[in-house]
């Protein structure tokens, strides 16, 4: 569920895309420092975009300085000398997230995921212990909702207002929409950001939903596209159909909320992702990706 909020670079400005580049590197560097090196194996663009967000509408302070990146010492990055709470709060999550996203690809049927697993699970159980110490109220929004998250996928929940991919997608929906908007205050821009959050967090599952489809119909996975059992590939491009509709109209409901945010900072690189990258995104998985690109975490 890893990797789908992305910067459409062909679109965006040198100068922005370096604004980019110094909030990932600060997450890098701050899950190193709040965890361990290993910890930085768990970086991933939806959690940088949860620190670019946050940055965004706060007013904390940000004094972002050039160095050594300590994966590729030839190479100089700028990342923030400060830590603040938002980044610390992403760090957090994204070690919470991968802890639990490692359980699920343990569980799954495809021998590559479970055997990637059993490798990175040991030191995501070393972080997700310190992280539910440092932060024990983003790690109860995040098993909460992969709480609920099981529990509809054992039982195929049905509600007659709601269709089984509305409810598959509901408990990711929230969790995202709490940890965008929990720091902050104002009453008509946490709505805005809440919805903002519901929206992404409801694309993210969908995304990853529509990527896993032929996987999770060849190995009986669950999928909320592909719950009645097998399909013919007509009846598969139909699917994939729904699920490209459903993408553009979340991300568009997203947007809608998206334009209420009153933004401090990073406006340039959050309407990029906002309104390029989720677009690309859709295409680039509807279309399939690239022999040579690796799918995300």
């Amino acid at each position: 569920m890893f990797g789908y909020v992305r910067i459409n670079k062909a679109e965006l400005k040198f100068k922005d895309y370096e604004a980019y580049r110094a909030v990932y590197c600060s997450l890098c560097r701050e899950l190193g420092k709040r965890y361990s090196v290993f910890a930085r194996a768990f970086l991933n663009y939806d959690l940088a975009f949860l620190a670019l967000f946050s940055l965004s509408v706060s007013d904390s302070a940000l004094n972002f300085k050039k160095g050594r990146c300590p994966f590729n010492p030839l190479k100089k990055c700028n990342f923030s000398a400060v830590s603040s709470a938002e980044i610390s709060d992403a760090a957090d999550a994204t070690v919470i997230m991968s802890y639990y996203k490692l359980k699920d690809n343990l569980a799954d049927k495809g021998f590559k995921k479970k055997a990637a697993a059993l490798i990175m699970l040991p030191f995501a159980l070393l972080s997700v212990r310190r992280a539910r110490k440092l932060n024990p109220e983003i790690f109860e929004i995040i098993e909460t909702a992969v709480k609920n998250q099981k529990e509809i996928e054992k039982s195929n929940a049905k509600d007659e207002s709601r269709s089984i991919i509305d409810l598959s997608a509901d408990s990711s929906a929230k969790a995202i929409s709490q940890l965008i908007a929990r720091r902050i205050e104002d009453d008509s821009q946490k709505n805005a950001a809440s919805r903002f959050g519901y929206n992404i967090g409801r694309w993210v599952y969908l995304i990853d939903a529509l990527d896993d489809l032929k996987d999770d119909i060849k190995r009986g996975n669950f999928n909320p596209y592909c719950v009645c059992g097998n399909f013919n590939m007509p009846d598969l491009e139909k699917i994939r159909d729904k699920a490209k509709s459903d993408l553009i109209q979340t991300a568009n409901q997203a947007i809608l909320a998206y334009k209420q945010i009153e933004k401090k900072r990073f406006s340039a690189v959050l309407d990029n992702i906002v309104y390029d990258g989720l677009f690309s995104e859709i295409s680039r998985v509807y279309h399939g990706r690239k022999i040579n690109e690796e799918k995300p975490l």
